[in-house]
């Protein structure tokens, strides 16, 4: 799971670059939409483990009698798992109260939305720098490429006792950070390239680290509330993050 954005982020600039140069803006969105739609479909031959367990025992219902009983089975399981959502993120939400909860999850949050959305301005400023299309997709190829070894890479660390999660992921924050800046400083495309490589390193470094660093500092009982909250800045920094660049 963790290592599918990066391989998205590798194979995906150059199928769209493709894609635009034979079919135009609208018919490689039409395609690219296509594309995402069949994650429907694979969502939907999804089923729980219980549902293919083999269990012996006599049924003496009728026909009608079963699917009336499935039909109410599933409308009041449909109703149960909304209502054990609900009350879920109710409960998620009472621990913005607790500040080192609120601190660790804003700090996540603020460096990997930040990052992301270098990810997406990046083929923007390579274009008014005068690369064309080809060369921007290359750069996020190579950043993808970077995401998913250093995702690996901290996977492997993850499973030695002696390293800890919290400085890994400050080593991936400073990783990205000044390539970062180094990506807007530097002007050939073969420094654009490692730039913007290694920030998509750092990138992942911190984004495999999240769950650690929550169980670290917070305790294995906060991984589900930290993850809610998480999602909430996200949303909402990712909201307003792209006016604000944009300004």
């Amino acid at each position: 799971m963790a290592s599918g954005f990066s391989v998205s982020q590798l194979a995906m600039p150059p199928v769209i670059t493709i894609l635009q140069e034979e079919f135009g803006f609208k018919g490689a969105t039409l395609i690219i939409g296509a594309l995402v739609l069949n994650c429907c479909v694979a969502a939907m031959i999804l089923h729980p483990v219980e549902w293919h367990t083999n269990k012996s025992y006599t049924c003496f219902i009728t026909l009608d009698q079963e699917k009336e009983s499935e039909v109410k089975t599933g409308t009041s399981k449909l109703a149960e798992c909304l209502k054990r959502v609900i009350k879920t993120a109710i409960y998620n939400l009472q621990f913005l109260k607790s500040f080192p909860v609120v601190l660790v999850t804003l700090v996540l949050t603020i460096h990997i939305v930040v990052l992301r959305n270098v990810f997406t301005l990046a083929p923007f400023a390579m274009h008014e720098a005068g690369f064309s299309q080809r060369e921007a997709s290359l750069c996020l190829s190579v950043a993808g490429g970077f995401n998913l070894a250093a995702r690996l890479l901290s996977g492997f660390l993850a499973c030695c006792p002696a390293v800890r999660a919290t400085p890994v992921f400050l080593s991936g924050a400073i990783i990205s950070s000044l390539a970062t800046i180094g990506f807007s400083l530097v002007g050939s495309l073969t420094l654009k390239a490692v730039s913007l490589g290694l920030c998509g390193g750092g990138y992942g470094i911190c984004v495999s680290q999240c769950n650690l660093i929550i169980v670290d500092e917070l305790g294995f009982s906060m991984l589900s509330p930290g993850f809610s909250i998480l999602g909430l800045f996200s949303g909402i920094l990712s909201l307003f993050l792209g006016p604000v660049t944009g300004k």
